[in-house]
């Protein structure tokens, strides 16, 4: 006796594509699907998964709206390489306020480090990894020097107040700080992070010689000169880890 009837499995309509977009998308699209979502995965290939009646036009759309996402997820990507081994080499990417590079390396008998578009190209004599590496911390170091100093010149006008000193460190795990004194110090690698993240961390410091605590007139404060910074803290949360692992075993610079 049969006390059951078994339903028919049927399989979901599939329709798989690819878009030529800013990246290469990968598109699934399933009749049972009612959400739409794009993921990254680890051999830095977009996806996007989505039901069967959106259009290219839609999806298009939908991936130009979380390109910031996608852009964060395969810095994250590009760096676990580097982070994992801490050698940089010809051909490695790094990142230079929030630009995506591919590092050059040619001999030459000077030493020069030029920023050409995308690309990072270093003349040396040597082609030793130590030197090399050397040659680059300090060029992102001067950099950031340049950077920070002005923009903090600039936001100490904004808000009336200045620091007493401004220290360039190698922090484990902060972004900055300000101490009683009105002294300010800033992890210098934060120039591998776009210009509004480098803006934020040099107000949010500042901010700190009003209000020295994260109370709501901190952040009001912060918020008055920075209306975005929320962006920004979200972009350092989702970073931190490869900026960090960057030039991690290298002394702090005074």
């Amino acid at each position: 006796m049969t006390w059951f009837s078994r339903r028919l499995e049927t399989k979901a309509l599939i329709q798989e594509s690819t878009l030529q977009l800013q990246w290469p998308v990968e598109v699934r699209r399933s009749a049972r699907r009612r959400t739409l979502e794009v993921r990254v995965t680890w051999d830095n290939r977009v996806r996007v998964l989505c039901p069967m009646i959106l259009n290219d036009v839609q999806i298009a759309d939908f991936v130009s709206a979380k390109s910031g996402w996608i852009e964060s997820k395969l810095r994250i990507n590009a760096s676990k390489i580097i982070g994992s081994s801490q050698i940089i080499t010809a051909g490695s990417v790094l990142f230079f306020r929030g630009q995506t590079l591919t590092l050059v390396v040619t001999q030459a008998e000077r030493t020069a480090i030029t920023l050409d578009q995308a690309r990072l190209i270093v003349k040396a004599p040597g082609n030793s990894s130590e030197a090399l590496n050397a040659l680059l911390r300090d060029w992102f170091y001067q950099r950031a020097r340049e950077i920070l100093l002005e923009r903090t010149e600039f936001y100490s006008k904004v808000l009336g107040r200045q620091p007493t000193k401004i220290t360039l460190k190698v922090y484990r795990s902060m972004w900055g700080r300000c101490n009683a004194s009105g002294a300010i110090a800033f992890d210098w690698r934060i120039v591998m992070a776009p210009d509004s993240v480098i803006e934020y961390l040099v107000v949010h410091e500042l901010c700190h010689l009003t209000h020295f605590d994260h109370s709501s007139s901190f952040w009001d404060l912060v918020e008055s000169v920075k209306p975005d910074f929320r962006e920004s803290k979200s972009w350092l949360r989702a970073n931190a880890g490869w900026i960090k692992q960057m030039f991690k075993n290298d002394s702090d610079v005074h």
